[in-house]
């Protein structure tokens, strides 16, 4: 049986973590834009922010979640988790186009 930890979140912080998916996508884009090179500054800082409020997300559902063990090998958890992982993998590397997976 699927954890409802998510089913059970207000309204609020799914639309807002619905909105931050969205300007995360906004900026990768805008990223890998030569003429936008400038703000190359303020989309990493947009992208430590957005991966700090995912993980911190992450952990929350986690922790709230029924069945802790099978949380983090359900399909979406597990996107999640790969959606979050590179930015704390890539030492060194730039593996920020997985999280696009």
């Amino acid at each position: 049986m699927a954890d409802t930890s998510r089913d059970n979140a207000p309204r609020w912080l799914i639309l807002s973590i619905q909105g931050l998916i969205v300007l995360s996508i906004v900026t990768i884009i805008l990223e890998s834009m030569p003429g936008l090179s400038q703000y190359q500054s303020y989309f990493d800082e947009c992208e430590r922010l957005i991966t700090w409020i995912f993980t911190v997300e992450y952990i929350g559902f986690w922790w709230a979640s029924s069945n802790k063990k099978r949380y983090p090998f359900q399909v979406f958890n597990l996107i999640d988790l790969l959606a979050i992982l590179p930015f704390y993998l890539q030492a060194g590397y730039d593996l920020r186009s997985l999280r696009s997976l």
